[in-house]
């Protein structure tokens, strides 16, 4: 803008000096007696009013282009995370009932595949609904809460500004159900038994059952999840005595009772504790020097240097790992092993007669089962008897019969519910198009449908 204000007032000292010029040359001219002196320049007769127009039109043009609009050239680069603000339930409030949380910030954010970088401690069977709305973050959890127990939320690093992307950065929300709050931590890494690599993804748990049996039969206390150097922190543990476990969960139901699942635990019983410590504080005057070098004191969770090895059992012999339905348009059937023949179905709740196009991938390991009917897409339970060849214990192939119920984990009312959302966004968007006069929808496009297959070795 100043540029453009520097360039009117040139413009301005400039036609005054001219105005001056001309005036001299003028009264010149009316007193001499000799022939008329030429000016060289244009007639100034109605000088005022033409230069007035002119000046006119010149600083108009030079406002004009001052006020026209568009992304700034340049300028700042955002490199601010996100602040919260505050939330409702506050963090780390006791004697919480509700089973919404809703975290506020000081600008717009996103949130990066919360179904696998968020953690939800306890464990929840039902994933938790977790979506960014402007300004805020919602989390609903979905299982009954317990009571006398600290809930912690490990967003770790998937909540970042809509912009530019900075990450907010190992962000954890806690709250507790009873009157005290759990804060202590452990941490470690998890590295795979065979070359001793990171494993990344992996969940983490605590048992307060001691008995080896307890890995098989119950769901792990508190989890977590490791990043991509194999690091893990749980965190809102409780004072006590526990065992470490880690798994891989394929069936998510935080236990290990698959055979084919990475597992790795630790001989030694962990107790949690605290003490106080010290640590440098590096302050940078710029990106090249450093201003001082600050010890500051921070509360030092032990242990913390909990090492596991992974590693997968040697499998001998066939049988049903597990009958899976993420989506309610197909169903996964997982065996130990392969076999050229595939499971016979028979429905209970249905009719099995052409009902699902199978497709095994290049093991014959893991059988996909696509439904063809909506109708059967849109029921949530799939009652049904699967007859399959098994491993028995004299190590022959025998077959098996099993009555199954296959849920699936998106429920036709949430589904519904999701539908209506995107389609009342979808017409949001058109009737903007319309009011700008734009090319717009008048019919909402249908979703492609994607059938994943795998690649034959």
């Amino acid at each position: 803008m100043w540029k453009y204000i520097k360039k009117i007032k040139l413009i301005r000292k400039s036609f005054t000096a001219w105005i001056s010029w001309a005036n001299k040359r003028k009264t010149e001219s009316k007193y001499s007696s000799s022939q008329p002196v030429s000016m060289g320049s244009p007639s100034l007769k109605g000088m005022g009013g033409g230069l007035s127009l002119l000046l006119t039109v010149t600083i108009g043009g030079v406002l004009a282009s001052c006020a026209r609009m568009g992304n700034p050239d340049g300028g700042w680069y955002d490199e601010t995370p996100p602040k919260v603000l505050g939330a409702t339930p506050a963090d780390k409030a006791t004697d919480v009932k509700a089973q919404k949380v809703k975290i506020s910030f000081d600008e717009f954010v996103k949130i990066d595949n919360p179904t696998e970088n968020v953690i939800v401690s306890p464990p929840q069977l039902q994933a938790p609904e977790i979506k960014a709305t402007g300004k805020s973050i919602e989390v609903k959890l979905l299982d009954s809460l317990k009571a006398n127990t600290t809930y912690t939320i490990d967003f770790s690093d998937a909540i970042s500004d809509n912009n530019e992307g900075n990450p907010l950065g190992n962000y954890t929300y806690s709250f507790s159900t009873g009157a005290e709050i759990d804060t202590m931590e452990v941490s470690g890494y998890v590295v795979a038994a065979e070359n001793l690599e990171p494993v990344k993804g992996i969940l983490v748990g605590l048992y307060a059952n001691l008995a080896d049996s307890a890995f098989e039969k119950q769901p792990m206390l508190r989890v977590s999840r490791t990043d991509s150097r194999g690091h893990f922190v749980i965190k809102g543990v409780k004072r006590g005595t526990y065992r470490v476990y880690a798994l891989q969960d394929v069936d998510g139901n935080y236990q290990f009772n698959q055979k084919s699942e990475m597992i790795a635990f630790n001989h030694e019983l962990i107790k949690p504790s605290v003490m106080d410590d010290t640590r440098q504080d590096t302050l940078w005057s710029d990106s090249l020097h450093i201003a001082d070098i600050k010890r500051v004191g921070y509360a030092h969770f032990l242990p913390d240097n909990i090492t596991l090895c992974a590693f997968h059992e040697v499998l001998t012999s066939r049988y049903l790992l597990s009958v899976t339905r993420n989506e309610a348009n197909h169903f996964a059937v997982n065996f130990s092993y392969g076999n050229p023949k595939l499971p016979q179905i028979k429905g209970l709740n249905f009719n099995a007669h052409d009902a699902f196009i199978a497709i095994p991938n290049a093991k014959r390991d893991t059988i996909d089962y696509w439904l063809r009917d909506t109708a059967l897409v849109n029921q949530d339970t799939l009652r049904m008897e699967m007859t399959y060849l098994m491993t028995d214990s004299a190590g022959q192939l025998v077959s098996q019969t099993d009555t199954l119920e296959v849920l699936s984990k998106q429920p036709y009312e949430r589904r519904m519910k999701q539908l209506k959302a995107t389609y009342e966004k979808w017409q949001k968007q058109q009737e903007k198009l319309k009011k700008k006069g734009e090319p717009y929808q008048t019919e909402m496009p249908r979703p492609t449908l994607a059938i994943r297959m795998q690649k034959h070795q």
